[in-house]
């Protein structure tokens, strides 16, 4: 009786702690608006691409232009290439950030954020993006996921003549001019 009790206890213990790790993989989705956007005094750009120096963290803060990849911005996905790097000049970053943001009516890209990335035909990344931040009006859900790539990656995706994406549920193909508003922050790096 005494091991019966105990099983019972064992699993009971499991299933709480099971169900307690399962609720913290789903992130939170805000229902607050969401942030405004901090502007920033522009010190550098080149195409669509800024660099924007912040004085109070002492840092440059570089970012290509907005993509809409897919979709439209009720229910799609928009992609934007950024960096950051200490001090007042643009310096050559080791990493480019890939930023995500959905659009969609329910939670898919918060709770399906896989990201696979292919140049060429061969299979480059293959993570599970980074949850930043969500929020919903109940009618649409607005999700913003990240993923870091080495520069030398970044530029391999320039120059690839067939880079398909797929993230979450949705898969594309960069187009051309997609690559060229990108390739945009390679050259403010790069001048």
């Amino acid at each position: 009786m005494k091991r019966i009790a105990a099983i019972l206890i064992l699993c009971s213990f499991c299933f709480v702690c099971g169900k307690t790790a399962l609720a913290q993989d789903k992130p939170d989705i805000s229902t607050n608006p969401p942030p405004a956007a901090m502007s920033f005094p522009i010190i550098k750009q080149v195409g669509k691409s800024k660099a924007m120096y912040n004085e109070r963290a002492n840092k440059i803060i570089a970012q290509s232009a907005s993509i809409q990849v897919t979709g439209n911005w009720e229910n799609g996905i928009n992609l934007r290439a950024g960096f950051t790097s200490p001090g007042k000049n643009v310096v050559k970053p080791d990493v480019i950030t890939l930023s995500f943001f959905s659009a969609s009516p329910d939670r898919t890209y918060a709770d399906n954020r896989s990201l696979v990335i292919l140049v060429d035909g061969q299979s480059v990344v293959s993570e599970t993006a980074r949850y930043e931040r969500g929020n919903t009006n109940g009618k649409v859900y607005l999700i913003s996921v990240t993923q870091d790539i080495s520069y030398d990656l970044f530029k391999k995706i320039l120059i690839g003549k067939k880079v398909r994406i797929k993230i979450g549920p949705a898969e594309f193909e960069l187009k051309n001019n997609d690559k060229e508003s990108l390739d945009d922050l390679r050259k403010l790096i790069e001048q």
